[in-house]
């Protein structure tokens, strides 16, 4: 399966996620990233959307993080997010200053994020998160999936980076394949795309849905398998 039997389908663009995450989930995902034995500096991250950010950045352990979206409001709102985290001091007042700026609708959504982000435990400690942040280089990267994630996993071997970490999302359900009519079939294009980049071993990927947005924290080989892909070969 490769770009040219592959389309996007039309996807709406979410600022905030709307990922739902347990406690289970998020101590899974803890406890993964804390197996990995990785040099921050070559590490690098991966997030389609808005996935799980900025409360993740205290434990991501990577220098280096590609936000990626077809919508640049989505990738702005994230980049945005994660550089006020410089001028507060609290997540309370990280959550007021966010809101300030948001519509009745987009206010519901944030709230309903930290609300979440909050209760399962994704949200860390601001001072880890402020240093994670501050630690990390994020770069926007817009346009369709399909053909960017080929480009950025050739970029990244250039860098000689290595992928640690990567949230999806459910963006696997924007993507059709002219030659596979299956439920599944977005989801395997995008795994094919994803095992294009240079991956750790130990990598974390994050993959919601389809059906209900219940985000699942795996290793690299597990996702595969879960996707119906071949094994992941190192």
């Amino acid at each position: 399966m490769t770009p040219d039997n592959l389309r996007a389908v039309p996807c709406h663009g979410h600022p905030f996620s709307n990922d739902s995450w347990s406690r289970e989930e998020v101590q899974r995902l803890r406890f993964l990233l804390s197996n990995q034995k990785m040099d921050r500096e070559r590490a690098a991250g991966l997030v389609i959307g808005a996935g799980g950010l900025p409360y993740i950045l205290g434990y991501m352990g990577v220098s280096h993080l590609t936000v990626m979206d077809q919508y640049p409001e989505v990738t702005e709102s994230v980049q945005g997010r994660i550089e006020l985290l410089e001028d507060v001091e609290s997540w309370e007042e990280y959550g007021e200053a966010v809101e300030a700026g948001l519509d009745y609708r987009m206010r519901k959504n944030f709230r309903r994020e930290f609300r979440i982000a909050t209760e399962s435990g994704l949200r860390t400690d601001f001072a880890c998160t402020q240093d994670g942040a501050a630690g990390t280089q994020m770069v926007s990267h817009i346009g369709n999936m399909i053909y960017e994630l080929p480009r950025l996993a050739k970029r990244y071997e250039q860098q000689d980076r290595t992928v640690s970490f990567v949230n999806i999302t459910n963006a696997g359900l924007c993507i059709k394949a002219e030659d596979d009519p299956s439920p599944s079939a977005g989801r395997r294009a995008l795994a094919g795309l994803l095992r294009e980049l240079p991956l750790l071993d130990r990598a974390v990927i994050i993959e919601s849905g389809p059906s209900v947005l219940h985000a699942h924290a795996r290793t690299a080989e597990e996702y595969f398998q879960a996707v119906g892909c071949a094994p992941l070969v190192q």
